[in-house]
């Protein structure tokens, strides 16, 4: 129903022909501009105010065309969309049980307004809106991006004069440039190419194998299924007698498909290539604010925009109504905008765009501190996700194969039409739509409660990508739990509080990269947010995805990186020692605080992270027989054999991709993590 709603706003002039268009918009940059903060609310604060102009410039179109023409994201269930188009729900009312009247949006958010803010916009979406209006509409959402930006500048650069306590004017001039510059915006709009042959053309050019699938479908619908057995309703009508072609009588007919549809995943394809394109051509405009710009000292968090004010203002304002502390800044506009824009006071920006009770919102963005996370521990995480491979599964390269999609006599039927077993399905608007949904679920309903219950504040997720900050021990389960929902295993589409249905997720077939950096609750947050996003890097690339890589951070400067697939049997062997070390606290534990480093001590002389070994040298039976050598010193006899059991599990899984350093990196990271601070 939201695609044929989607494609009837593509008439033109309300006549029978259907002109649709792609457009994909894009805000960047998301992950600097998140990461340039000094405490965790200014990272979800960043990360919200992303996805609140992102928001807006979807309401841009969706006000011309109707919400149905987004394709991604999946509105439904979007907090942040419903807060922006909150006059709607707001001009709607209804008496409740009480006969006290109310308005919708009362109804939807009185109580829980936690999905209002959470950040679950992504920075990118896709719309298919009429052609004839593909570039009005585009512009349209640019525009409102700039000017719901320049409304929350004009709001804080008042709040930053009553905080200052003095006329600020000779600074509004480098305010407004610095907004203008701010966020970069691009676009691209793709007309729909219905003509199937002509996708196909371009689809070979784009993506050969995306095209050979394509052609196959079409071949199949064209020339394999027989005559009698297709509905005419998809093909295009003779050209001799105009009937539709299981009507037309002529023999020597041509079957064409007709369905404009059956072209999606090329289309998708083009106009995915020409965004690319479009962001690797950027403008390199002169970042120039003012005239007194030369020599201003820089943000001190970005290290590129001036500041607004000098250093003797900075100093005034700190401790000042609590919004900068003492000894912080000096930064530029959007850092600024950043702190004041979400402060949880009756007279900020977002308070009073949101008009939610002001005791639930102060309640919603209190997040916790670094020193609060760590605890007695004194460390804390900074957990980035993301799902592998996304773009290969909106391709069709990644999709579910097709005859595992179809059940008795329909995959009979194909099946006798000889269709390969590893052809895969075909990558449908209706495919694309279910797909985004999925993605919301996890991201809206999911992300949030699991960062939660292990005592994290959730950053931002937006899709497949989740940002947040964590207790240090916590992290590592987390992680492993954030997974298992993304891919609906053990139950977890059906746990949510105050649901018995079932939801959608990306499943089984799906995975995600997951890295984690773990740093003293002192170390800069910035920092901390870059190693993990360079963990996740590390999780895609060096251990070929549906992986998590760990950067141990320590105070005293000396990093470890340790990391392995997710069911290369690590996690087990790391909880399994953590347990085994927090067993009987008032008596010895089964194993000593010293095996980690005894067996360090005793593996790291052969060097394994060079993997220049000398001929018929085998690592593997090496590491065995050290690891004999210190279990027998280290570990109790009753819990011997099942750890060593354990252990060599791993290095089964260890001996396929020859990273055998990572095997003492295990033990080190969580001695490290799990043990007292006061050992």
């Amino acid at each position: 129903m939201d695609l044929t709603a989607a494609f009837e706003a593509c008439r033109k002039n309300n006549h029978q022909k259907i002109e649709s268009a792609f457009l994909l918009f894009q805000l960047g940059p998301v992950q600097d501009f998140i990461a340039a903060a000094r405490s965790t609310r200014d990272l979800w604060s960043g990360s919200y105010l992303i996805s609140w102009l992102s928001a807006h410039a979807i309401k841009a179109v969706t006000d011309e065309t109707g919400p149905s023409s987004i394709i991604f994201p999946a509105l439904r269930g979007l907090g942040i969309f419903d807060a922006v188009n909150r006059e709607i729900f707001e001009n709607v009312s209804y008496q409740d049980k009480n006969s006290t009247e109310k308005t919708l949006w009362k109804r939807l958010y009185e109580e829980d307004v936690e999905p209002l803010l959470n950040p679950t916009v992504p920075n990118r979406f896709l719309a298919l809106i009429p052609a004839s209006r593909a570039e009005e509409l585009a512009k349209k959402a640019e525009l409102a991006v700039h000017k719901e930006l320049a409304r929350i500048g004009e709001h804080c650069f008042n709040d930053l004069e009553k905080i200052a306590g003095k006329d600020i004017a000779d600074w509004r001039s480098r305010w407004d440039k610095q907004l203008e510059l701010l966020p970069q915006i691009t676009w691209q709009t793709l007309p729909f190419e219905d003509d199937i042959d002509a996708a196909l053309k371009t689809l070979e050019k784009i993506a050969p194998e995306q095209a050979e699938r394509l052609q196959t479908f079409k071949t199949l619908a064209e020339k394999d299924i027989p005559e009698s057995e297709r509905d005419g309703r998809n093909y295009q009508k003779c050209t001799r007698c105009d009937k539709p072609m299981d009507q037309c009588t002529h023999t020597d007919k041509e079957w064409k498909l007709s369905r404009p549809e059956f072209a999606w995943s090329a289309n998708f394809a083009h106009i995915s290539l020409l965004l690319a394109a479009r962001r690797n051509t950027r403008e390199f405009a002169s970042f120039f604010t003012d005239e007194n710009q030369e020599g201003t000292p820089k943000d001190a968090l970005t290290g590129k925009e001036e500041i607004i004010g000098d250093e003797k203002f900075w100093k005034n304002i700190e401790g000042k109504n609590g919004s900068f502390k003492k000894n912080e800044g000096p930064y530029g506009a959007m850092n600024i905008i950043k702190r004041l824009w979400c402060e949880p006071k009756e007279e900020s920006y977002l308070s009073k765009a949101l008009n939610i009770d002001l005791s639930y919102f102060r309640q919603t963005v209190r997040f916790k501190s670094t020193k609060e996370l760590a605890g007695d521990d004194k460390y804390f995480a900074i957990l980035a996700m993301d799902g592998d491979k996304m773009g290969e599964w909106i391709s069709g390269d990644k999709t579910p194969l097709f005859l595992d999609q179809l059940k008795g006599n329909a995959r009979e039927y194909f099946e006798k039409l000889n269709v390969s077993a590893a052809l895969r399905r075909q990558v449908s608007p209706g495919f694309h739509l279910q797909f985004s949904e999925a993605l919301a679920n996890f991201s809206n309903q999911i992300a949030g409660k699991i960062v939660e219950k292990h005592g994290g504040s959730l950053i931002y997720a937006g899709g497949d990508d989740v940002l947040a900050a964590l207790p240090a021990k916590a992290a590592l389960k987390c992680a492993s739990e954030l997974r298992t929902a993304f891919r609906g295993e053990n139950g977890w589409t059906n746990q949510l509080e105050g649901r018995k249905d079932l939801i959608m997720v990306p499943g089984k077939l799906a995975d995600v990269s997951c890295g984690i950096a773990v740093a003293h609750s002192k170390y800069p947050l910035q920092r901390a947010v870059e190693e993990a996003r360079q963990a996740e890097h590390r999780a895609k690339n060096d251990y070929d995805r549906g992986a998590f890589a760990v950067s141990l951070l320590k105070r005293g400067g000396e990093t470890i990186h340790w990391g392995a697939k997710w069911d290369d049997e690590a996690l087990p062997l790391f909880h399994q020692y953590c347990k085994l070390r927090q067993e009987e606290k008032d008596q010895e534990a089964p194993v000593s605080g010293r095996f980690p480093y005894a067996l360090a001590s005793v593996l790291t002389p052969y060097q394994l992270e060079t993997k220049k070994f000398v001929p018929n040298f085998d690592p593997r039976a090496v590491i065995e027989n050290e690891l004999e050598l210190v279990l027998e010193r280290q570990v109790d006899k009753a819990t011997r054999n099942d750890l060593k059991e354990s252990c060599l599990k791993y290095l089964d899984k260890i001996n396929t991709s020859g990273r055998w350093e990572d095997f003492v990196k295990l033990f080190l990271t969580a001695a490290f993590i799990e043990r007292d601070r006061g050992e």
